[in-house]
């Protein structure tokens, strides 16, 4: 235990007489004189309202005139004195107001020469201020008080414990002080402290009435969670401190426990969170307890101990499925077994405090939020969450190249399916400059897609494709595919528009045709159809009205990959 001696504080040339009764001590002063000794005062410092007696001395054998507030700035002036008086004599005067600065009282001799006229003495007033003190509970039914002496004004205090005893303690030089008492039974005590001034009087200032319940025992920290936050800071939960008491966490990093930080049980009165760059929790493990110690450092209580779980994965394969490897951490004292959470359900569990397992997921919205939890010596202990590949683009394997066919003059392309769940399939073509360009998109492989802007002046068109999974992870290019667009006009030689679907058209057949023309032309050499799109047949109408059926000329055209145009003429029997 730790004991403040008290000790008085000297005072040069002043007489100071300590009365006692049982063990308690009031202080007593003497006069206090002027700088000549002309007059004496009993107080020269107090709380207002401060009553000063001032006696004429003596030693001035003459009648002296009094001003008990002269003005500081002015000090001999002849003007503000309020009475007078002669040898023996005292008058009194009480200040009812306090200043930051000393009353400056002022006694004048008019019989006197012009330098050794005048004689002062300072008096402070104070508020009505009381000690700054706490007081805290400590084991064993022992109590400290702490007292603040930075801005504190006494010089002594009178402490009355409620159990009888009183005692004087003397203010120490230090900025602040403790005393201890020790109660002989546990209970619920009263404490007054009054100050103490040795050169006034403190009776108008406040007092500071404390209450405190004792205690016998000091109770058990209950560390509730520990709970990975980041890669580098951690967050405690535990059950309400008690403020009376003063708390450490203590870390154990593999060379044993030592304070890492003390716990603000107002601040922090049930959970702490803590940063320290020097932290690795995504790859070790670190254990922890918290420590409760009375004030006077008697006794000491220790919670049970757990460790935090330190969780890390990385990706092992993406062939057809997302395999990924979580490794973890734990520190093997009171560990007995931990689960794997996936999205808040159990994805697997493991008795093994320090291994590494892989799973497979077979999309990428299967790996959610991933957390690690265990309960150790009763604590619950949870890793950092970790989302794997957020904010990340995987390469996904390349797909099967797609299928080209060549519909009409529109070149149809169609795919298989994709090892994950699709989000798009992306499709680009050659252009003329030999490189890729995006075309369009499909979000179904079941939808072909259909090329209708194949450029002029190429022989062939070459495909390939990416696609993305559901997360936005691109695949790698599937390999080319191309399709010759050197095309020939296959016009046939009768059609029957009929309605039978069957022949029903005279077209081109199909073929990519550039600079398309088609002219059909009737036995007077009249242009009966035309067009440039070689989809658009003719069907056997002129002006809308079903034509006599019969021989028709007609002439087709286009441009090759080679620029040149490519002319055939014929005849075609239209059949009714």
């Amino acid at each position: 235990m730790r004991k403040l001696i008290p000790y008085i504080i000297p005072y040069s040339l002043r007489l100071t007489l300590i009365i006692c009764s049982g063990s308690l001590c009031l202080t007593a002063n003497a006069q206090f004189s002027s700088t000549n000794g002309w007059i004496e005062a009993n107080v020269i410092r107090g709380c207002w309202p401060l009553t000063v007696e001032l006696t004429h001395t003596g030693v001035r054998n003459s009648t002296l005139f009094y001003d008990f507030e002269g003005n500081p700035s002015d000090p001999n002036s002849l003007t503000g004195f309020t009475g007078s008086f002669n040898t023996g004599e005292t008058v009194s005067f009480t200040y009812t107001s306090p200043q930051t600065a000393p009353y400056l009282i002022r006694v004048v001799d008019q019989t006197g020469s012009p330098g050794d006229r005048f004689d002062f003495l300072e008096v402070t007033v104070l508020d009505q201020v009381q000690p700054i003190v706490t007081v805290a509970a400590c084991a064993n039914n022992t109590v400290v008080l702490n007292f603040d002496l930075t801005t504190d004004p006494f010089d002594s205090f009178d402490i009355d414990f409620g159990d009888g005893t009183q005692t004087n303690f003397v203010k120490p030089t230090t900025a602040d002080a403790t005393f201890e008492h020790t109660y002989a039974a546990s209970g619920n005590y009263p404490i007054t402290v009054r100050g103490v001034f040795s050169n006034g009087d403190a009776t108008n200032c406040s007092t500071n009435n404390l209450t405190v319940q004792t205690i016998q025992s000091i109770p058990v920290p209950n560390l509730t969670n520990i709970t990975v936050t980041s890669e580098t800071s951690l967050r405690f939960d535990y059950d309400a401190l008690d403020p009376l008491l003063t708390y450490s966490l203590q870390i154990d990093d593999g060379s044993g426990y030592s304070n890492y930080t003390s716990i603000d049980p107002n601040a922090n009165a049930s959970s702490l969170e803590i940063n320290d760059n020097s932290f690795d929790t995504n790859n070790l493990s670190y254990s922890f307890r918290i420590v409760a110690t009375d004030l006077c450092e008697l006794l000491e209580e220790i919670s049970s101990e757990a460790s935090s779980i330190a969780l890390n994965y990385s990706l092992v394969d993406i062939t057809n499925v997302f395999q990924v490897q979580f490794g973890w951490v734990i520190r093997p004292i009171g560990f007995t077994q931990a689960t794997l959470f996936n999205n808040q359900n159990s994805l697997d569990q493991t008795s093994e405090p320090v291994s590494n397992n892989t799973y497979a997921f077979n999309s990428c919205v299967e790996i959610g939020t991933l957390y690690m939890e265990s309960t150790i010596n009763g604590i619950v202990s949870r890793s950092l969450e970790l989302t794997p590949f957020q904010s990340q683009i995987l390469t996904l394997p390349a797909p099967d190249a797609p299928i080209v066919e060549l519909q009409g003059s529109s070149i149809s392309i169609s795919f298989t399916a994709t090892n994950f769940p699709l989000g798009e399939i992306q499709i680009s073509r050659t252009s003329t400059s030999n490189t890729f360009e995006s075309i369009g998109t499909v979000t179904n492989f079941n939808a072909p897609f259909t090329d209708t802007s194949v450029p002029p002046g190429i022989s062939e068109a070459c495909y390939t494709i990416t696609y993305t999974d559901q997360c936005g992870n691109l695949s790698e290019r599937s390999d080319e595919v191309c399709i010759e667009l050197s095309g020939n006009l296959n016009f046939p030689n009768a059609f029957s528009p009929n309605g039978d679907f069957v022949n029903d058209t005279f077209t081109a057949g199909p073929g990519v045709f550039n600079n398309y023309q088609l002219l059909i032309y009737n036995r007077w050499g009249q242009v009966v159809f035309q067009s440039t799109n070689p989809l658009d047949g003719w069907d056997g109408t002129i002006s809308g009205q079903p034509a006599p059926p019969g021989t028709y000329l007609y002439k087709g055209s286009y441009t090759n990959a080679d620029n040149l145009t490519i002319v055939r003429t014929g005849t075609v029997a239209l059949i009714r």
